[in-house]
């Protein structure tokens, strides 16, 4: 044995010896005690050792709690053991903890799927229209399933969309065509005014495409009676009234094919070209704003009364 007292080992000789009993080595402090200690001495610091290790142990050590484990070893020896006597126990006993939690992968494994399967489908309702992510927001995996689920992550190019869009537009610049050419030949001589034409139909049909989508509720203010209403003043009233009628039938149809968003648009842009026909004063302009306005209100309130009768009277029952 290390401790053994042969003539052939000195105290050096049997501290080295027990030092490299462990991994880690013992200290040197503490394997000179153990080479020093009398059987009976020893006998009791190794029984305490035994008795505090074997308490350990009993419990589930998982990997990472073994540091943890060891530095509360102090706290379970015996407080009546003198201060050396104690470090030595502690330090043996430490030497000794392991963690003792194996983990079964297949187990493991078995419970995970267990668990997904008893686990029921969560549904989520997203509604024409509604916003599916902020700007700023942080993507999860649930965000990326709805994405992917609507179509949005990747989208494909919708044909029968994308013809429905070409077959819209044609329509529409072709009855413009059709009006200016019968009731208005002259402005297709008039390079200037054609491209002023152009240019506020692009701009409002653009930002309404820009701001509209995602947005429901701006479809309802976005200012398209001002079209009609320059066009009013700076060409004719007539071609005014027939913009009108096109932005309204392309803003109804940005907004999701809303028949409310088309009205209100029509109201809005066929009083705003009628309101600032020939006036010249500059009054004469705000007054035609208040009227544009109040058409516009009036135009919702026809739509949307009924739905608030229902609602009072539900709330009222």
């Amino acid at each position: 044995m290390a401790r053994g007292t042969s003539v052939n080992r000195t105290p050096d000789q049997r501290t080295q010896a027990i030092a490299a009993l462990t991994n880690p080595p013992l200290t040197d402090t503490t394997a000179r005690q153990l080479a020093l200690l009398d059987d009976f001495h020893w006998s009791i610091i190794a029984n305490e050792a035994q008795r505090v290790l074997q308490d350990i142990l009993k419990d589930r050590i998982p990997p990472d709690r073994v540091d943890e484990v060891r530095s509360g070893v102090q706290f379970r020896v015996s407080p009546f053991f003198a201060d050396a006597d104690r470090t030595v126990a502690v330090e043996l006993v430490q030497r000794f903890v392991r963690d003792n939690q194996v983990l079964n992968q297949d187990a493991t494994l078995r419970a995970q799927q267990d668990a997904r399967e008893a686990v029921g489908p969560v549904e989520q309702t997203y509604e024409r229209g509604q916003t599916v992510i902020r700007d700023g927001q942080v993507v999860g995996p649930l965000e990326v399933e709805a994405l992917e689920a609507l179509g949005l992550r990747n989208p494909e190019l919708d044909w029968r969309s994308v013809a429905a869009a070409g077959l819209l537009a044609a329509s529409l610049i072709g009855v413009l065509a059709a009006f200016i050419w019968h009731f208005d030949r002259p402005l297709i001589y008039r390079d200037r005014r054609m491209i002023l034409l152009a240019g506020l139909i692009l701009v409002a049909t653009i930002a309404a495409r820009m701001v509209i989508p995602g947005r429901p509720l701006w479809a309802f203010i976005f200012p398209l009676p001002a079209v009609s209403m320059l066009l009013a003043i700076l060409i004719d009233a007539q071609l005014a009234l027939s913009v009108g009628v096109m932005l309204a039938v392309l803003l109804a149809w940005i907004a999701g094919g809303s028949l409310e968003v088309g009205v209100i648009g029509l109201v809005g842009t066929m009083v705003g070209g009628l309101a600032v026909w020939r006036k010249e004063r500059m009054l004469a302009y705000f007054v035609a704003g208040g009227e544009v306005a109040a058409a516009m209100i009036a135009a919702y309130a026809a739509f949307f009364w009924p739905v608030v009768q229902m609602t009072w009277g539900s709330s009222a029952s």
